[in-house]
């Protein structure tokens, strides 16, 4: 009985999620790490951008309470323009404060690393995939090791890779609208 239950509250949660009405959860022996659910933003331009990065200690910060980037979370802006990354940090709506989960781009090393909790696991998962492309290289656990294989013998690879393409494209049309300008051109890639 205590394996039934989670399993049917598994199953109604890929249920929701694959028809776009939900947020993705996961269990460690049914799935691979969720994510949270992310929303295409419209494009924008210089003349309609609604944002202002600010120099900070060096670095060009901005907050976004309402981003509706990521289900349930604001965003925080981080841009290294010397090191060539951009740290997006999920946060609070109410109150600002951080949330685990982020989004970073890094140019230098060529990858764009999508950091997600997942709450069921007890565990954080790195997504790492192509900047350029969003194509899924690779997926660690918080210890380094390598959870991909776990993912393909779940037959979720595609399904991780899926979505972590979706919250790229989400991530740079909310940035586009927001500053008018892509990751890539404000960072000077």
């Amino acid at each position: 009985m205590n394996k039934i239950v989670p399993a049917l509250a598994l199953a109604a949660l890929f249920a929701i999620a694959t028809t776009g009405c939900g947020q993705a959860s996961s269990e460690p022996s049914e799935s691979a790490p969720g994510s949270s659910a992310m929303t295409p933003e419209a494009s924008g331009s210089a003349d309609t951008a609604t944002g202002k990065l600010t120099e900070t200690d060096g670095k060009l910060t901005d907050s976004d309470p309402q981003a509706a980037v990521i289900e349930g979370a604001g965003l925080s802006v981080e841009i290294d323009q010397t090191a060539k990354t951009a740290v997006f940090q999920a946060i609070d709506p109410a109150t600002g404060d951080p949330f685990q989960d982020s989004l970073t781009y890094d140019f230098a090393a060529g990858t764009f690393v999508r950091k997600h909790f997942v709450s069921a696991m007890g565990a954080t998962f790195l997504y790492n995939a192509e900047p350029n492309t969003g194509e899924l290289l690779s997926v660690t656990n918080d210890a380094g090791e390598d959870a991909g294989e776990a993912l393909r013998q779940r037959g979720r690879w595609d399904t991780a890779a899926a979505e972590t393409m979706a919250i790229k494209t989400a991530l740079d049309a909310w940035f586009l609208q927001r500053y008018g300008k892509t990751v890539a051109e404000v960072i000077g890639s």
